[in-house]
């Protein structure tokens, strides 16, 4: 950031971390350590990720203080994600905890190819893999930023 600062960067918006234990990744990961998969989201990893987000509000807050002219803005991308994940009918999900690609399971990026079969529907699932969302999660995430965020760049 402060690279950006000092090449003239005035108006920052970092995104926190996701509920990465909410990733149907980690769920795998779980059940292949400590069978079954996991029912809901992994607690340990999630508190992992909002001890980060909270440190990481606080490193904004500092740099902001110490950068005149600086309006650095934390997105909070976790509570949106949480909330999909608990609430999947509210956003139009019918699944919430497997990827659209492949088994929804392990699969992501370079493994989803025109040779792995994927969901006929991909906006009714929240995950495109096993750790990215689809283009629906991100459209709500982003109507999120937009009610949330782009104002507090004006205060």
């Amino acid at each position: 950031m402060q690279a950006m600062y000092d090449l003239g960067a005035r108006r920052m918006l970092v995104a926190g971390l996701p509920p990465v234990g909410c990733l149907p990744l980690q769920l795998t990961m779980a059940e292949l350590q400590q069978p079954p998969r996991p029912q809901g989201c992994i607690a340990e990893q999630n508190a992992a990720a909002e001890c980060y987000n909270a440190k990481l509000q606080r490193m904004l807050a500092e740099f902001q203080a110490g950068s005149p002219g600086a309006r650095a803005v934390y997105a909070d991308i976790y509570s949106p994600l949480k909330d999909m994940v608990d609430h999947p009918d509210k956003y139009g999900f019918v699944e919430a905890s497997k990827g659209c690609c492949g088994t929804g399971l392990l699969e992501m990026g370079p493994l989803c190819t025109d040779m792995v079969p994927t969901c006929a529907t991909p906006s009714k699932y929240m995950f495109w893999d096993s750790v990215h969302p689809t283009q629906a999660t991100y459209r709500a995430v982003a109507e999120h930023f937009e009610r949330t965020n782009i104002i507090r760049f004006d205060n």
